[in-house]
Formats: C-alpha cells, structure tokens, sequence
C-alpha cells in the first residue's frame, strides 16, 4: 500500500460528522497533490482534537475550582491563582486526561473499519494522555499580581476598552472571589483592556462591571493614578507581598479567654505590671479575688549547688512534707547520685539534704500563672490584645504575616495597618528591654530595604512601631531619646514604667522607630488612634 492509498485509510477511518465536530475538511488530505503522510494526519488530527476539549463544556466545567478565575477560550490562556507553574501544568493535565476521548473517537468510527483503526486510535489517545498537546499551559495562565483591582484607580486615558464575544470568555462565577465582585452573568458588560500606548496593544485584562481581573505579568502600578498609588500598594501587599504565617498557637480554653476579658480591667493591668520573669508575682503583692483564678500559691527554689541555672517552683504546703528529690543518673565528682532531697518543714521554712544534716532556708513565696497561661502570655497574650484593639477601631490590617518577594520570605510582621493613605508596621513584645529595642531596630534595618525595593518610595508614608506591655529599667539607656513628658517616669500604682520615644534608624534617613511601653489597654488604645489620626 503506498502513501495515497494510506492516507486514504486513514481519513476514511472517522464519520463526517467527527470532521466537522473537529472543523477539519477531510478532503484536503485525500488531495491527490497534497504531501500529506498518514502519521502528518493522524498528528494534525490529534490537535484537533485538543483544541475542542479544550473550548468544550466537558473541559470548562472542570476548571470550577478555587484554582482558576478566567478562561480565553480563542487563546487557550487560563488565569490561575496558583502561584508555580508546575502546579498549573500538573492541575490542567489531570483534568484533561480524565475527558474519555477515546470514547469520543470510538463513537465517530466508520464501524466496519474498526479493526483496522485499533492502532491508530491508541496513537491519538497516547498523546493526549500525555498532555502533549494540552496549549494551555503558557507563562500567561501562572498567578498574576492581583486577581482584580477596581477600574476607577486607573488612569483610563492610558488604557482602551475593546468589546469582546462573551461566549469566547469563561468566568467563575463560583469562585470566592465573587463574594467581592458580586458577578452577575446576565446582567454583566465586558471588554477586554488593553494599553492602547503599547506597540501591540496588548492586554491588560478583562474588565467586567467596575472591575478590572488581571493577566499574568502585567505591572499593574504604571496605570494607577498618582492619588490612589497608596491604596494599589496596599492591595498589592495583601494581595501578593504579605502572605499568612502558620499560626503558632491556636489552643484558647476558657480560662484563657478569660483572662484575656480581665485585661480590659485596670486592676488586672495593674496586677500584671508585677509579673517577675512573666511568669510569677511575690506573694507580698495581694491579689483580688476575682483574679486568684489565675494563679497558684507556689514557692522557688533557687541557687541549688550544681544546678545554679535553674529556678524550682513547687506547690506550697504548711505542713511538714517531703516536696523534691534530684537524682542524677551520672555522677559529679565525690557527690552522691542524690544531689537534692527538698521537704517543706512548715509554712516558713523548707529543709534541703545534700546528705542527712538538714539545712533549713525561708520559703520564697509566689502567685504563679496557671501552666496555660504562663505560655500563653509569653507567646500570644500581647498580640492578641491589640488585635483586639484594631478590630474594635475598625482598622484595616494583616497579623502575623512574612514578606515575600519572587516565593522567597524576606521579613515578618507582627501587624501591618493601612489608613487615611498611609502605612503601620507594629511589632509587639511582652516586655520592652534594651535588647529586644536594638534587635528590633537592627532587624527593621533590613526589612526597610526590602519595603523599599517593592514600593519604589523612601516609604515617607510609612511608620514603625514597637509595642511593649510591661518594660525592664534597662530602658533608661535610651533616656537621650526621652522627649515626652507625660511617659519615661513612674506611674502611680504601677510597677513598671511607661515608655514612649523614637529611635533613628541610622541606615535610613527620616525614619524612626516608634517605642512605647504602655500596660494600660484603655491608654494603648488612645495611642493606636493617635498614631493613626483616627
């Protein structure tokens, strides 16, 4: 058989109605002229075949995912919120290999003539299994830098509306984002955007209603109008610089949340500026009773001979009681395996044994924080206040969120908060020390640098600020800063002082670093709207 007569074969293997379901002309390969081999055929048959999965129903209704946003049907460019490439390669294959297409083939065969065609259908269905053909995974289907932005922050005198077939276009109606864009496919008008000063007019995206949903790579800060420049950099840090850190500590029992109420007090706020180590409070100090739920009535054992690093607390007890014994499984020295043997000897004393001599020593007594809430204040009581306190003031911001710049994380932010056209970046601390105000300011040295890689500014609309609860007296290294007449001295009936000054951050000219230690809510509170001119 010679080539003609095989690729005579070859056409004649599939109805008519599969050519023009495919928009082939099956006599163009049947031309006696035509230099058309039989596996030339069978390849040109194969992309056809893709090209109508991929404008069919069958493929469409499975891109109804929280993966893709729009879909060009003509271009095969899908819009992904996927952020790799691979993920959208792998997503979009798998879905188009689970479309029977050997079904679909088998169904359009010239029946008497199936035998003959076995071969040459497994041809078609391997390569479309294999996703060679699939078109749709170009650079413009990856993630672009905001899923949407409203239309009237565009400088529309740089851009051109072109009417569009809607049935070219797929949208998904289904996707979370319609919760904000509020689409309603009967109703809704689209073009397609393009940059009308661009040599190929190319395109910028879809615009439907008062939106516009955005390609993949387009920079869309150069069409923002000068006045609303702050508001795209928030979106586009939301959007795509600060992403969501895995949250620490997700436990809150009721305790804790009952602790969290008591702070809003200013008793308990008092009561807790007596924390040694944020940990403990001397039993000296009385506490209500409303606040003894908290605590228990322990004592410390410290300066134990070959244990001087650590501190003991242990259940007090006003009876004689044996309390702690400290055995070492390895030996120091002449000592024996027991090093410590502890016992209370009343409510004053404890009795220690190295060996059978007692030697008797005064209690230090303590209120110690419930196991839950010792962590809990160290790790995520601050953090959770303010929250708190932004909420209330109905602040826009993100919490515990990283910097990240091309995938890679670059900084972390306790809190970032957008008003009025400008930028707060908070850090919070249980305690403000000396150590925690240099680490802060050496680490906001370097995130500035970042902040202004993507922000293209000297960030004059930005503010830096450290927010401690409770304060070390090491502070008053600092005094040369000290301005502010109302804080930097005690406070009557509180144990720690209140803080509040700025420190230069010497790599960047203009900018400082707000510091306050503030353990009043109510007085935090009026410094959060203070800063933010609320």
């Amino acid at each position: 058989m010679d080539d003609q007569d095989d690729i005579k074969h070859a056409v004649s293997i599939f109805s008519d109605d599969f050519y023009e379901m495919l928009g082939m002309n099956k006599n163009e390969y049947l031309d006696v002229d035509s230099q058309y081999t039989k596996e030339q055929f069978f390849y040109t048959l194969a992309i056809h075949l893709n090209s109508h999965y991929l404008r069919s129903e069958t493929f469409i209704s499975k891109l109804k995912t929280k993966d893709f946003l729009y879909y060009f049907k003509d271009k095969f460019s899908i819009y992904s919120t996927l952020p790799k490439k691979r993920e959208v390669e792998n997503s979009l294959n798998d879905k188009f290999k689970t479309i029977n297409v050997i079904g679909e083939i088998i169904d359009n065969l010239n029946n008497e003539k199936l035998r003959d065609s076995i071969k040459s259908i497994s041809t078609i269905y391997d390569l479309n299994k294999a996703g060679q053909y699939i078109k749709v995974t170009s650079q413009e289907n990856l993630k672009p830098q905001l899923l949407y932005i409203k239309a009237d922050v565009l400088n529309l005198e740089k851009l051109e509306m072109i009417d569009v077939d809607i049935e070219n276009i797929w949208v998904n109606y289904e996707h979370e984002l319609n919760n904000k864009l509020n689409f309603n496919p009967d109703n809704d008008e689209y073009y397609v955007i393009v940059d009308k000063e661009s040599e190929d007019k190319s395109v910028i995206g879809i615009k439907v209603n008062d939106h516009i949903l955005l390609k993949y790579n387009v920079d869309s800060k150069k069409y923002i109008k000068e006045e609303n420049s702050n508001l795209h950099l928030w979106q586009l840090l939301k959007e795509n610089y600060l992403r969501k850190r895995t949250q620490k500590l997700l436990y809150e029992s009721e305790l804790i949340q009952n602790f969290k109420e008591k702070s809003k007090e200013g008793d308990f706020n008092k009561l807790l500026c007596n924390l040694k180590h944020n940990l403990y409070i001397d039993r000296i100090v009385q506490i209500k009773a409303d606040y003894q739920c908290f605590f228990e009535e322990f004592i410390v054992l410290k300066n134990l001979n070959d244990l001087s690093n650590f501190n003991f607390f242990l259940p007090d007890e006003n009876v004689e009681k044996e309390l702690l014994g400290i055995y070492t499984e390895q030996k120091i020295g002449k000592k024996y395996n027991l090093l410590h043997y502890l016992k209370h000897k009343d409510d004053r004393y404890t009795e220690g044994f190295v060996n059978s001599e007692p030697q008797r020593k005064e209690k230090l007594k303590v209120h110690i924080l419930k196991a839950e809430l010792s962590f809990y204040l160290v790790e995520k009581y601050y953090e959770d206040l303010i929250e708190d306190i932004l909420t209330e003031l109905n602040l826009d911001f993100v919490s515990n969120v990283e910097l990240c710049i091309k995938g890679e994380s670059k900084a972390e932010f306790d809190f970032v908060i957008f008003k009025d056209n400008k930028f707060y970046f908070l850090e919070a601390k249980t305690t403000l020390t000396k150590d925690n105000i240099y680490d802060t300011s050496k680490k906001y040295n370097n995130n500035i640098e970042y902040l202004k890689q993507i922000t293209n500014t000297n960030l004059q609309d930005f503010t830096f600020i450290l927010l401690g609860f409770l304060s070390d007296q090491n502070i008053d290294n600092y005094r040369y800063f000290f301005t502010d007449q109302t804080y930097n001295t005690p406070r009557e009936e509180f144990a720690v002082t209140p803080y509040k000054f700025k420190v230069p951050f010497f790599g960047h000219q203009g900018l400082v670093l707000e510091c306050i230690a503030e353990p009043e809510l109510l007085k935090l509170k009026e410094f959060i709207k203070e800063i933010c001119q609320i």
